[in-house]
């Protein structure tokens, strides 16, 4: 019997591993790959240009975290799906 936690039914919206897919996809790759190029590729060659890329760096870490999907209790994800079920 499948779990019914892991239903894709419309009334109940994305599963929680599609949000995270998609919070993957729009999020999380990117500002990874901006952390990683500024960490690694950008050379500084001055203090100034260091700063520049620390806080770069900093910047794309803090959008990876904010963004990430918050994970919801059983309880709240069960008043949730009775909620808009009628």
């Amino acid at each position: 019997m499948p779990d019914p936690s892991q239903s894709s039914n419309l009334a109940q919206g994305p599963t929680p591993s599609a949000r995270w897919r998609r919070w993957a996809f729009t999020f999380g790759l990117p500002s990874g790959a901006v952390a990683l190029i500024a960490a690694w590729l950008i050379r500084p060659h001055s203090t100034v240009s260091t700063v520049l890329v620390v806080l770069v760096a900093l910047a794309a870490l803090t959008v990876f975290a904010a963004t990430m999907p918050r994970r919801q209790s059983v309880v709240a994800q069960r008043t949730a799906s009775r909620s808009s079920s009628g």
